[in-house]
C-alpha cells in the first residue's frame, strides 16, 4: 500500500510528497501520527507497534479416559477395566473418571518387564 500526503507550498500549489515508514509498517508524518488511506486502522503516537505476549497452552491435570487413551496408547476400554479392578488410581467427578500422568507411570512402573542382562559368550 502506497502512503503519500498533499502539502502546499509558499505558493499555494498542491505536491504529492512519499512519507517515511515507520519501523512497525506505517507511514508516519511530521506530527507523529500516521495517516493511512484507510481510516478504519488506529491512529498511534511512535512507530513502536506493541505485540501481545505468546499464548502458552493449558494443559489440564487431570485427563478423561478418551484423552488418556490418546496420549499414553493403552485403550478406552483398558484403562476402564484398570480403574474397575483399583490398579490405576483415579478421580470420581460426577460420572467422569479422571485420570493423573502420574497414575499412568506408577501402572507403567509397577508391570514392566525388565530387561535381562545378556550373556557374555566366551570364546
Amino acid at each position: 500500500m502506497n502512503f503519500i500526503t498533499v502539502s502546499t507550498d509558499r505558493e499555494s500549489r498542491a505536491t504529492l510528497e512519499p512519507q517515511p515508514k515507520g519501523t512497525c509498517g506505517h507511514v508516519h508524518n511530521g506530527r507523529g501520527f500516521s495517516l493511512p488511506f484507510y481510516r478504519k486502522e488506529a491512529r498511534h503516537y511512535g512507530c513502536e507497534k506493541t505485540t501481545p505476549p505468546p499464548v502458552q497452552p493449558v494443559f489440564p491435570l487431570l485427563k478423561t479416559v478418551e484423552q488418556m487413551s490418546k496420549i499414553s496408547g493403552i485403550g478406552e476400554n483398558k484403562l476402564r477395566e484398570l480403574m474397575d479392578s483399583g490398579e490405576i488410581e483415579y478421580v470420581q467427578n460426577g460420572n467422569r473418571r479422571l485420570l493423573a500422568e502420574a497414575a499412568i507411570w506408577d501402572w507403567y512402573e509397577r508391570h514392566k518387564i525388565a530387561v535381562r542382562a545378556a550373556c557374555p559368550v566366551e570364546a
